[in-house]
């Protein structure tokens, strides 16, 4: 039997500034730092963040890597470029947090949407 990949995990192998309390990072701050970082597709600053092995589980699709992940954002933002994250939650334990929230953003019509998600993420 093989051992199934945790669903939406992300490996951040580094935190975005200012997350330290003592030697403990606030993992929560980290996670809402990442979000940032995917609403502004700053592409090369996410590649730093993340594990080289990264696998991506969208749904049910197989699951994939970076290169195909940006791209499929690459693409995503062209239709909502004003698109950004809101944590409306976040729980956290040791180096695991999930977020429960939603993407906003206008499409160019100009008609709101707002996809809800809750993710997991795995900190090393």
């Amino acid at each position: 039997m093989s051992r199934r990949a945790e669903p939406d995990c992300l490996v951040v192998v580094q935190p975005l500034g200012g997350g330290q309390r003592g030697h403990e990072m606030d993992i929560r701050e980290v996670a809402r730092n990442f979000y940032a970082t995917v609403d502004t597709q700053d592409w090369d600053k996410l590649a730093s963040l993340v594990s080289p092995d990264l696998a991506v589980h969208l749904g049910s699709a197989n699951p994939i890597g970076f290169d195909d992940w940006r791209k499929s954002l690459t693409e995503f933002f062209v239709g909502f470029p004003d698109g950004h994250h809101v944590v409306d939650d976040c729980v956290s334990d040791a180096n695991k947090v999930v977020t429960r929230g939603r993407f906003q953003a206008r499409t160019p019509a100009s008609s709101m949407v707002s996809n809800r998600a809750e993710n997991a993420y795995r900190l090393v």
